[in-house]
């Protein structure tokens, strides 16, 4: 072995030596096959951890959301439709029973699918869809399958986008007033300066 004669061949020798002794700690799959069976179920499971933590989408919401639905779990339920509503349009089996509206977005959601992509349950889901509908965001409506001979199809339902936008306008008006009262009074700063 050569002995190293400037400082950066001893640094890469170091750093070599800490790579080498941390890969023999790093066990090889091939001797996981001969590991007892409660050391294969141990890595499993840390396997089946990090598949569940880093491999789904976080779930999301906005936050304004809750102040115009009036709880979290709604706020997220909303999200999730709102999310949706591009992907639906094309994926959609289900023909709407009304006519189109501008102002409406129609879609089909199974309390099945909504559970699996954001943990809230049926239960969770009718009283999310009554408290939209109380706030004028929803309606349930009939929907026929296209696939089954027309027969009628629950899980259809309707955003009421221009009143979702009328409700954010509202949430909203705070926080521009607060605006505004700061530009006034940064322009009222900036007088005085001027003047002085």
């Amino acid at each position: 072995m050569n002995t190293p004669t400037t400082s950066a061949e001893v640094l890469f020798q170091r750093s070599h030596a800490r790579k080498l002794k941390a890969s023999k700690r790093i066990t090889p799959a091939r001797k996981l096959t001969r590991s007892s069976p409660s050391e294969r179920d141990e890595q499993a499971l840390n396997e089946a951890v990090l598949l569940n933590w880093l491999g789904q989408q976080p779930v999301v919401y906005h936050r304004i959301y809750v102040d115009i639905t009036g709880g979290v779990v709604a706020a997220v339920w909303l999200s999730h439709v709102i999310d949706r509503l591009p992907m639906i349009g094309r994926d959609s089996q289900v023909t709407s029973g009304m006519s189109a509206d501008p102002g409406n977005a129609d879609f089909d959601l199974s309390d099945s699918d909504c559970e699996e992509a954001t943990g809230i349950s049926a239960e969770q889901q009718v009283l999310c869809r009554k408290l939209l509908a109380a706030r004028g965001l929803l309606s349930e409506r009939v929907a026929f399958d296209r696939a089954s001979s027309g027969k009628a199809i629950h899980g259809c339902y309707t955003i009421h986008m221009s009143k979702l936008s009328e409700l954010l306008r509202d949430a909203s008006r705070p926080l521009a007033e607060a605006m505004l009262g700061h530009v006034a009074k940064v322009a009222g700063v900036g007088a005085l300066l001027r003047a002085a």
